[in-house]
């Protein structure tokens, strides 16, 4: 827990007024906030800091700001709209505010003062919570929930951990069937697929984050349950796919900014990330069946012909979206694919691989024989004027 730089405060909170006339703090419009909490009330509870008396304590994330200390920042940039970009609000707060007293952490750091702040967290949590349920009396449980995590900008296991310890006992979410993500993969952490397998779990990551951050954006359930056993490929020399199943070029397992480097697809892109519905394709490859822009997708085409033919396969059994780029994927000239290797061929590939590598290693390094050192020829700074500087002596 921490408080936060007056101008970090006034980037992502503003004062507004109340129709009785009260001020409050609400998030603004920005990068700073997540979207699903733009112009909603912040968090906060009412607490003493620095004997400024009882007064509210917002509470955001990380961060706790005492009113009262921060009012210097508050007041200075409420006239700025609500959608004001950070990069446009700028304040240094005058070197007598006591807020510098709030920051300095020789006074406010320590065990102590931090297991105080955790006390005023949970205080605003309970606060919000019964708040909530005044402003959304018909909601479920998880929503409210849902709806409390993204106020107080923290995880839902946290403000449920969080009531709790203020004897606020919430119904238990069932678990899910955790069981799918234990199903044995044909994934191989073999030396030669190491550097395959540190790409497949940060692509399989991203892609669990980025449903969870949709969750707390919009608010919904959206799941995300699927695992390792769902991707693997069978027909592929250590369990990873060789080409893209939407264009059939080869997926570059080495460099993450490729347009052909590994991503986890859906095989319905309106469909959500299941077993059954998840597949490795390339970057490239995601981004037309997701309707996505694509930039220079012409020249591509023209690098691997190949690929219309590949997507014209894969659009007869899969739903893709009617954008640009589909169409002129689907309407480009079509160029037979080449020959998929065997595993047999595979294997042949890597051994000869191996042989290249064991030939390297077991060449005799040459010897080189040193040659005597030159005396050094000590120069005085004029003489190195003189004769310039980086010149060879011979």
């Amino acid at each position: 827990m921490q408080h936060p730089d007056p101008e970090t405060l006034a980037q992502c909170i503003t004062l507004q007024r109340t129709p009785s006339g009260k001020a409050r703090a609400v998030y603004r419009h920005n990068e700073r906030n997540p979207k699903s909490i733009w112009g909603k009330e912040v968090p906060y509870c009412m607490a003493d800091f620095l004997s400024t008396g009882e007064a509210p304590v917002l509470v955001f994330g990380n961060y706790i700001a005492p009113v009262a200390l921060y009012l210097c920042a508050l007041e200075a940039t409420q006239d700025l709209p609500i959608s004001a970009s950070p990069y446009q609000i700028r304040f240094v707060a005058d070197p007598h505010e006591r807020v510098w007293t709030l920051l300095d952490k020789n006074v406010m750091g320590g065990i102590t003062n931090q297991e105080t702040l955790r006390m005023v967290q949970r205080a605003a949590i309970v606060k919000t919570y019964e708040r909530i349920k005044q402003e959304m009396p018909d909601a479920p449980t998880e929503a409210t929930v849902i709806e409390l995590a993204n106020r107080v900008c923290r995880s839902r296991a946290f403000v449920r951990a969080a009531l709790e310890r203020a004897d606020i006992h919430l119904p238990v979410q069932p678990k899910t069937n955790k069981q799918i993500d234990n199903k044995p993969h044909r994934f191989s952490h073999a030396h030669a697929f190491k550097n395959h397998f540190k790409t497949l779990a940060a692509i399989v990551q991203t892609c669990r984050s980025s449903v969870i951050q949709r969750r707390h954006k919009k608010g919904t359930s959206e799941p995300c349950s699927f695992s390792l056993a769902d991707l693997d490929d069978r027909n592929s020399l250590g369990g990873y796919p060789i080409r893209c199943p939407v264009l059939g070029v080869e997926l570059n397992w080495n460099e993450d900014m490729s347009w052909f480097s590994p991503r986890v697809g859906r095989y319905d892109p309106n469909g959500i990330f299941v077993s059954g519905n998840v597949v490795l394709m390339s970057k490239l490859g995601k981004r037309i069946t997701e309707g996505l822009s694509v930039r220079n997708l012409e020249g591509l085409l023209k690098q691997h012909p190949y690929m219309a033919t590949a997507f014209a396969a894969w659009v007869a059994e899969h739903p893709v979206p009617s954008t640009p780029a589909t169409s002129l994927t689907h309407s480009a000239p079509k160029v037979p694919l080449p020959p998929m290797p065997t595993l047999k061929e595979q294997r042949e590939k890597e051994q000869e691989y191996f042989k290249i590598l064991d030939g390297r290693m077991s060449a005799p390094e040459p010897l080189n024989t040193p040659t005597p050192a030159k005396p050094i020829k000590q120069l005085s700074v004029k003489e190195i004027l003189n004769e310039g500087w980086g010149d060879d002596d011979e």
